[in-house]
């Protein structure tokens, strides 16, 4: 079993998808600027990096879904869960966000892949030409 370290947190950029600026309160006044990757999830890239996207839909659905994921986290407050230290090879904090909607915390993580924002889940809906729909 892994020890799950919770933090409050600020959203204060959506970069993509996928990665966010955030400012993480840890405690006895103590406020610290990071960069999150979140865990689970790979959303499609928002700009032609070399070798990290098959389609050229990709990039409009990922540049969507980071609009979906602004409209609900950027500038709130948020509940982050992450493993102490872990980051990935980029120095990216790796976590599990939580936000609040109507008094209720939602896994944003379990969201996006409930609603099928996985870069794979979209290249293989964009192989067979099934229609991809980001809700508002």
């Amino acid at each position: 079993m892994l020890d799950l370290y919770n933090y409050k947190a600020t959203v204060i950029e959506v970069k993509d998808g996928d990665t966010y600026v955030i400012s993480v309160d840890l405690g006895f006044r103590f406020i610290h600027e990071m960069e999150l990757r979140m865990l689970r999830i790979d959303t499609p890239e928002t700009k032609r990096y070399p070798g990290r996207f098959k389609y050229d839909e990709e990039i409009p659905i990922g540049k969507q879904i980071g609009q979906w994921v602004r409209n609900r986290i950027l500038g709130k407050e948020v509940e982050i869960k992450t493993q102490l230290d872990e980051s990935d090879k980029y120095g990216r904090v790796l976590a599990e966000l939580y936000y609040e909607v109507d008094g209720q915390w939602i896994n944003l993580n379990q969201q996006m892949l409930d609603l099928g924002f996985d870069k794979k889940n979209i290249q293989e809906k964009l192989e067979s030409s099934t229609t991809i729909e980001i809700p508002a």
